[in-house]
């Protein structure tokens, strides 16, 4: 079975600061990966019929899975009899991070030809962590 190290090592952690460190040899809630592969199809007619496969990549996805599911996912593939693999899970749910400053300017998404609104100072600061 793949530990989280070797898991990790094909995504890449892309954050690794002292922020959060723990001992799990296993992907978590919350983990930032890098680099992450992903598949989407894009449709070329109207019926939905037809479709092109493209193959991409996110720079940073954190992963939003449930930490139980992950939890129990990981023990369930760790037994030594593993007889039924209902309990395997096959995907684990991601959803896509910018960096901060590229979100404020509206150019996170312009790799995929997008342009969306730019965040003033004001707006930005309401959603950024506050400083300690």
């Amino acid at each position: 079975m793949e530990s989280r190290e070797k898991l990790l090592g094909t995504f890449q952690r892309a954050i690794d600061s002292p922020y959060c460190k723990y001992s799990k040899t296993r992907v978590c809630q919350g983990d930032i990966l890098r680099e992450s592969p992903i598949i989407e199809w894009e449709f070329t007619d109207s019926s939905y019929k037809e479709y092109n496969i493209i193959k991409n990549t996110l720079a940073y996805a954190v992963v939003m899975t449930q930490d139980c599911d992950l939890e129990q996912d990981y023990k369930n593939r760790n037994e030594e009899v593993c007889e039924k693999h209902d309990k395997h899970m096959q995907s684990i749910l991601v959803c896509p991070a910018y960096p901060a400053e590229k979100f404020r300017v509206g150019e996170h998404l312009k790799h995929i030809n997008l342009v969306v609104e730019k965040w003033n100072s004001e707006r930005f600061k309401k959603n950024k962590r506050p400083e300690k």
